[in-house]
């Protein structure tokens, strides 16, 4: 990605844009698994960089490691994380939803393991084993169906 498509990322704050360290650019890539299908599902990749507080000392930049994907670009080195999409909105709204959503699964599996009781299986039969699970996620469905309807 060159330099000028890179893009400052701006978070809203009491309804006015404040800027932070991080930039977005739309990134070209077609994985092999989906170009060799004509009519294939079309992804998009939104790349976002974040400058590293702390750079490299002078001659130790090949020790520089990090659990974490990072690139360089002269002196600075970034932070770098990828959202794969199929969502057509502006990049930096897509970012934001995106950020906003976390946690959201983990609720969801919290809910599902100890007040629907799937934390644990009722047999070693996999057969009723599948059975409860189906009537587990029934029962979320329905209950997640219903506060949205009843509820509001």
């Amino acid at each position: 990605v060159r330099e000028s498509e890179w893009h400052r990322l701006f978070r809203m704050v009491d309804g006015k844009p404040v800027e932070t360290s991080q930039e977005w650019a739309e990134v070209c890539f077609v994985p092999n698994w989906v170009g060799h299908k004509k009519h294939g599902p079309t992804h998009r990749h939104v790349a976002i960089r974040e400058p590293l507080e702390q750079q490299a000392l002078c001659g130790m930049e090949d020790q520089f490691a990090l659990p974490l994907p990072t690139m360089g670009l002269g002196a600075l080195r970034y932070k770098v994380t990828d959202i794969v999409t199929n969502r057509e909105v502006p990049a930096d709204e897509l970012i934001w939803w995106y950020r906003d959503r976390c946690g959201k699964s983990e609720q969801a599996h919290s809910i599902i393991k100890s007040d629907l009781a799937g934390g644990k299986l009722p047999s070693g039969l996999f057969g009723a084993n599948a059975a409860w699970w189906q009537i587990m996620i029934l029962a979320f469905n329905l209950n997640a169906a219903m506060k949205r309807q009843v509820l509001g």
